[in-house]
């Protein structure tokens, strides 16, 4: 694999670990560090993340902070419904 220079050091540590871990499908499989559950990720191609409307922020904010790698969809939608609750309005 070769370094992206546009990908800020932290994250490219983190690519590259999620690079690593990938099975023969492109795939890795993941625990949600918010509910412990199983979930799927694809960290090369087309992800169901990607799909999503909105993006959360890494590192997350306050009491998400935590939380180190990607979240389950379920957990995803409520952070980000949860975070967009404690926007301050526009």
């Amino acid at each position: 694999m070769t370094d992206d220079p546009r990908i800020h050091p932290f994250f490219a540590e983190v690519r590259k670990q999620a690079l690593a871990s990938v099975d023969e499908n492109d795939r890795r499989t993941l625990t949600c560090s918010r509910c412990g559950g199983g979930f799927g990720c694809n960290p090369v191609g087309k992800c169901w993340c990607s799909d999503e409307d909105f993006k959360l922020p890494s590192p997350l904010p306050g009491k998400f902070a935590s939380f180190g790698d990607c979240l389950c969809p379920k957990c995803l939608r409520e952070v980000a419904a949860e975070l967009k609750d404690l926007a301050p309005p526009t």
